[in-house]
């Protein structure tokens, strides 16, 4: 090993030559000024990076550094790295120098310790600029009091460790089970203290980024592919509790990003239940209808692509054809009214009329039930009878196996026509107690014949006005009674009340006459 002493003795000759013949020659140098001029080594210490080269030569252990010392330093094997013989590089001094002033180095160290320092000043940036990065789970955190799980451990690179608060994990799986998952983060904070440093994670405040990231990517229009992730019910109320139905299913198009299918967006036939066409986990092909970025809202369509609306006809109409062939023409069963339905309206003044009802059968099979089969009565109307919600009897009149649809029938039986009987005179005393001649009454045109207009009075009686009392000129009846448009709200005036067998009879003029 070359010593210090061999390396600088041709200096030490110079500067003696120096010193014998300083009379000799102005110019001569002095002895300060050659050892200033010399390159002279500082000696390193622990801590320090010097920069070497890799010597040919070593040991079983080591290799051998020349850092510019009066001894070459060591540089254990395990520590060097990738690095080979005649490499240089810069090392960390990580020993004092011993006895023979030979220091210990480490590539790897160094190495190290500029990766945790890139790794700060990364994490100093994250803080700043506020966008998301990865972190790994390594262990749970509980508080000391009670042993509650108050968050979870988390590395950066594997060289920082820092804290989420449980608060703050966005993810439903059980914090155990996050052990060893990479999740995404945004730096909440970021103080180096050494052993007391303070890093602060939010998997949630990552997650909502990523979210409205993501959602603004979306086009409307575009069709995605995605998972079912849940079937959708109605709000729950003291009325439905226990029997909500089924609104439409969740579809997770990327993690955190879902969108909803509503019942009427997944087919055309409204009897159908979402669970009926989809289960949870399957992969689906959805259309996107609308994208509400500022509430996270994503509206989709199943019916909208062409394969589903395809195989949903085929089963659809499987599944109906099953359900009606277990039905019989002229059989009595016992259904659930589901909804009243009323006529269009035609114009703003129009009153919408009940058309029907549409009532569940026990094997789920929805079926019509028309106006005109739940009384003869005009006074007598849907409402009176039934509300939606209610159990009625009713017999199957028809079944169309080719449309996939039921008829049935309310007044056909025995004990509903004995109802029906009873609400109609309960609804004609009502009223007729409440009227006399010569009452002022808003009605509504229900329609016009050639010698008049009927007018759908209060309780659901009809009443004639003559086209005579419309006007008394018989050349002008014709325009007067093209006034009275179906639907329309007209003043009346009662003229004549009539009881003509069991039923009451009502004539009226207009209010102004």
């Amino acid at each position: 090993m070359k010593t210090m002493n061999q390396q600088t003795a041709p200096a030490t000759v110079i500067a003696n030559a120096a010193n014998t013949n300083t009379e000799a020659s102005a110019t001569a140098e002095t002895f300060e000024q050659l050892l200033a001029r010399m390159e002279v080594p500082t000696l390193v210490a622990h801590g320090d990076i010097v920069r070497g080269t890799l010597l040919p030569y070593g040991d079983n252990g080591h290799f051998y550094v020349s850092i510019g010392q009066k001894s070459d330093a060591l540089l254990p094997k395990k520590d060097a790295g990738t690095l080979q013989p005649g490499d240089e590089a810069e090392f960390l001094v990580v020993s004092d120098v011993d006895g023979d002033e030979c220091v210990t180095l480490s590539f790897t160290q160094l190495q190290h310790r500029k990766e945790v320092q890139g790794a700060w000043e990364t994490l100093t940036t994250l803080v700043a600029s506020g966008e998301t990065t990865e972190v790994t789970i390594i262990g749970v955190e509980a508080r000391k009091d009670d042993n509650r799980v108050s968050g979870v451990k988390a590395s950066f690179r594997g060289l920082i460790k820092g804290f989420i608060p449980l608060s703050l994990v966005s993810t439903s799986t059980p914090v155990n089970e996050l052990i060893g998952t990479t999740v995404q983060v945004k730096v909440l904070k970021a103080e180096d203290k050494g052993r007391h440093s303070n890093i602060l994670f939010s998997n949630k405040a990552a997650m909502e980024a990523l979210v409205g990231a993501a959602i603004e990517l979306l086009e409307v229009g575009s069709t995605v592919t995605g998972t079912v992730s849940r079937i959708m019910l109605e709000a729950k109320t003291p009325r439905n509790e226990g029997n909500r139905r089924e609104i439409g299913v969740l579809v997770e198009l990327q993690p955190g990003v879902s969108g909803l299918v509503h019942k009427s967006n997944l087919s055309n036939d409204n009897r159908v239940k979402p669970s009926d066409v989809l289960k949870v986990g399957d992969k689906v092909e959805v259309k996107i209808l609308n994208v509400d970025s500022a509430n996270g809202r994503i509206s989709l369509s199943y019916k909208e692509v062409d394969a589903n609306r395809e195989a949903l006809v085929a089963k659809q109409s499987a599944t109906v054809r099953d359900q009606l062939s277990e039905l019989t023409a002229g059989e009595v069963l016992t259904g659930k009214v589901k909804r009243i339905i009323f006529e269009r309206e035609t114009t703003p003044t129009t009153e919408k009329r009940e058309l029907g009802a549409i009532v569940i059968l026990p094997n789920g099979t929805e079926a019509f039930l028309h106006r005109n089969e739940c009384s003869d009565s005009r006074l007598v109307v849907i409402s009176n009878l039934m509300k939606e919600g209610d159990e009625i009897q009713a017999e199957v009149k028809f079944i169309d196996l080719e449309q996939g649809r039921v008829q049935l029938s309310y007044k056909k039986v025995a004990a509903n026509r004995e109802r029906i009987q009873q609400v109609q005179k309960d609804l004609q005393t009502t009223f007729r107690s409440s009227v006399k001649v010569g009452d002022k009454i808003r009605g509504t045109v229900a329609r016009t014949v050639g010698f008049g207009a009927f007018i759908r009075l209060g309780g659901g009686l009809e009443a004639l006005m003559h086209i005579s009392d419309m006007e008394k000129d018989h050349s002008r009846q014709d325009e007067a009674l093209r006034e009275f448009t179906t639907g329309k709200s007209v003043e009346v005036s009662i003229s004549r009340i009539a009881e003509e067998g069991g039923h009451t009879k009502i004539w009226v003029v207009p209010a102004q006459a």
